[in-house]
């Protein structure tokens, strides 16, 4: 499911992270029950971003996502030190909340919804918990807690048939971040639920299990510290990914930020603007890029990047005339590239200047080239 032209994508690290507040959010999930078109939603956090540079798999997951909000303050803070002060946070527990909290939705009847994973009687636990509301907002469908076990094993055909039969709206998962990102690839293709989200700790949180942190410890970001003390075992977790998530800002994000402050200096002429053209070369879709793909300039982008998706020919993006680019183009040329691959189609970016190269593989997004 494409989001509607002009939303801005941002790149983090390589991985797309999308501007969009909880309303919206809760809005793109009705709107999808409305037109049974699959959307996967990612909650990006300081884990997820660790995830996405140890497992290829992993990062293949956010970037096929149709949406990935920010979840946690550790997104936040990377994405302030580039520059971004826009993002609000839409946790999982933020969506999953708010979806059990309305009066009504945009739909005229009940969100239907299932639970997949947790540990033994918890997805059953927190089917019990929906329906006891008695919402005309949403109703639970059904349960499944399926244990550990190898991706095939979770991946069992009277499994995914016992969802698909039960025709829910949103199909929420609780595996852990890696094998829950997995398995909603590896099962794309067989499920028929139009909104698929890996949320997590959510389900824990809705049905008392560990106990959400205070607002107070969410407003001052501290609320992995909370987590902490209801599940200890995290704690090598937490730290693991510290240290990388350091390393990461030492070596890419502080070097992209002084980088994209030197080019507002060094581009100054073209900066504020970008013009984009659009030709048929040789029976490839060439899409030419002059000036800076930065801030504001790159809702400019939407239009022939939609455009591009629709048209039938090979994809190009010339560079040869592109002074600068930041994280916000970054992630509009990543979303290219996605909703071109799912028409079988690949992205070719040519005559990149040696600069416009550095500032992809700093954000971590060399995988574009």
């Amino acid at each position: 499911m494409s989001l509607e032209a002009g939303r801005t994508t941002f790149a983090i690290l390589g991985v797309p992270v999308d501007l969009v507040r909880l309303e919206a959010v809760l809005d793109l999930v009705d709107r999808a029950a409305v037109s049974q078109q699959p959307m996967m939603i990612s909650t990006v956090n300081a884990n997820f971003l660790a995830a996405s540079q140890r497992s290829e798999t992993f990062r293949t997951s956010l970037v096929e996502s149709d949406l990935c909000t920010a979840d946690g303050v550790g997104v936040l803070l990377l994405c302030r030190l580039l520059g971004i002060n826009a993002l609000s946070r839409v946790s999982g527990a933020d969506i999953l909340e708010r979806l059990c909290a309305r009066t009504e939705t945009r739909i005229g009847r009940p969100l239907r919804v299932f639970f997949f994973g947790g540990e033994a009687g918890v997805a059953e636990a927190a089917r019990r918990r929906v329906n006891a509301i008695a919402s005309r907002a949403v109703q639970c469908v059904g349960s499944i807690s399926p244990g550990f076990g190898t991706m095939e094993e979770l991946s069992r055909p009277e499994w995914i048939e016992e969802i698909n039969d039960a025709h829910p709206d949103l199909l929420v998962l609780a595996l852990g971040a890696e094998r829950g990102q997995a398995w909603l690839l590896h099962n794309a293709e067989r499920l028929r639920v139009p909104v698929r989200t890996h949320l997590g700790a959510a389900i824990n949180f809705l049905t008392g299990k560990i106990r959400r942190a205070p607002p107070l410890y969410q407003q001052l970001g501290l609320e992995w510290l909370w987590r902490i003390t209801q599940e200890p075992r995290l704690t090598r977790r937490y730290y693991d990914d510290a240290m990388l998530l350091a390393q990461l800002v030492a070596g890419k994000v502080l070097p992209l930020a002084a980088m994209q402050a030197l080019d507002r200096i060094v581009a100054r002429p073209a900066a504020g603007r970008l013009r984009v053209s659009v030709a048929t070369v040789f029976g490839n879709y060439v899409i030419s890029l002059d000036g800076c793909a930065t801030g504001d300039c790159v809702k400019a982008l939407a239009a022939p990047f939609a455009a591009a998706v629709e048209a039938a020919s090979p994809v190009a993006l010339d560079l040869r005339n592109l002074a600068s680019i930041d994280i916000a183009g970054i992630g509009s040329i990543m979303r290219l590239r996605r909703d071109l691959a799912r028409t079988g189609r690949e992205l070719r970016l040519v005559h990149m200047r040696p600069r416009i190269r550095r500032r992809l593989q700093l954000d971590a997004a060399g995988w574009l080239i």
